[in-house]
């Protein structure tokens, strides 16, 4: 067992939780209470819960890398997360002018830097 990349996994089950518990209240439903389009609200939920999907998709598959399979694909999850990561910091540093009011980065960095050691070890 990696216990690296299951730190990894876990703080990824983690934020995913957080995204579907506290995002869901605090961010998707209200966009579907706004005055948006009924096409805007559907691309809303479409891609809210593609996020929710690649979360779920991301958790398993560094749960799996940490047993020891799927090195390559905890890869390309870490690489995506980086991705999240650097979009959370665009869009706070460009948009609110701050990266603490959107602060996801810190948690999308921390499971890379988790699972990074559990590929690096």
């Amino acid at each position: 067992m990696d216990y690296w990349m299951l730190a990894a996994a876990v703080l990824s089950a983690i934020l995913l939780l957080a995204h579907v518990i506290g995002g869901g209240k605090d961010v998707h439903q209200p966009m579907l209470s706004s005055a948006l389009s009924v096409e805007l609200k559907a691309y809303a939920s479409i891609l809210w819960h593609a996020t929710t999907a690649l979360l779920f998709v991301g958790t398993g598959a560094l749960l799996w890398a940490a047993m020891g399979w799927g090195a390559g694909m905890a890869t390309a999850i870490l690489v995506q997360y980086l991705a999240f990561a650097g979009l959370f910091l665009f869009y706070g540093f460009t948009r609110l002018k701050s990266v603490w009011i959107l602060p996801q980065w810190m948690a999308f960095l921390l499971i890379c830097a988790l699972g990074g050691a559990g590929l690096w070890f």
